[in-house]
């Protein structure tokens, strides 16, 4: 069996693109998983609109952060941003980022509304062996990472993971403009050739 794991769901938007590229239907399980409740609470209502669960052999979506922990954490949620195309027209947009570590992407920071809250957080390690412990050693994972920073801490924890082996492919979102020092740049190179290293194929943004 093949599963999808949606690491920062926000509203789908992943998701419907993953769906057209990797060519998803019904035999494949979805996981997804977005920690600012408040685009939680909007994508909950476009899930039961769109009937999206319907698409998929299993489908599962739950509020909750992935670290490399289990437990809980400040989160900075954004609530609300400027339009792309009216910069005086505040909407509540795709946005709806969140950053555990407390970073923002400063090329926007007077333009968005946030609120510290208090969210659950999910060691990747944990929903790894869930999934195979449930279908078996022959499950192909799929990843799409879009994390807000995080990513720095659940890719090492995939590279250890005893589950590495499952995982055939993984698309991240980087987010080294969040940290002031170009250590994060050389950590994301290191990261990404280890990836490759594990056979695993790689796909990259910004």
């Amino acid at each position: 069996m093949k599963h999808f794991l949606d690491l920062g769901t926000n509203r789908f938007q992943g998701l419907n693109e993953f769906t057209r590229r990797l060519e998803m239907d019904e035999t494949w399980s979805i996981h997804c998983f977005e920690p600012n409740p408040y685009v939680y609470k909007d994508a909950v209502q476009i899930c039961r609109e769109k009937n999206i669960q319907a698409r998929y052999a299993n489908f599962s979506f739950e509020c909750v952060a992935i670290s490399n922990i289990t437990g809980f954490a400040m989160m900075d949620c954004i609530v609300a941003g400027k339009s792309w195309q009216n910069s005086s027209q505040e909407i509540r947009s795709d946005f709806g980022g969140s950053s555990i570590s407390k970073r923002r992407d400063n090329r926007f920071k007077n333009d968005l509304k946030s609120i510290q809250k208090k969210v659950k957080t999910r060691d990747v390690e944990e929903i790894l062996h869930k999934i195979v412990q449930k279908d078996g050693n022959n499950v192909e994972i799929f990843i799409k990472c879009d994390i807000e920073g995080e990513e720095f801490k659940v890719i090492p924890r995939i590279l250890s993971s005893a589950y590495l082996g499952n995982i055939a492919e993984i698309h991240i979102e980087w987010h080294t403009r969040f940290f002031p020092h170009e250590e994060k740049e050389i950590e994301k190179i290191d990261l990404i050739e280890k990836l490759k290293a594990s056979k695993i194929q790689v796909f990259t943004h910004r």
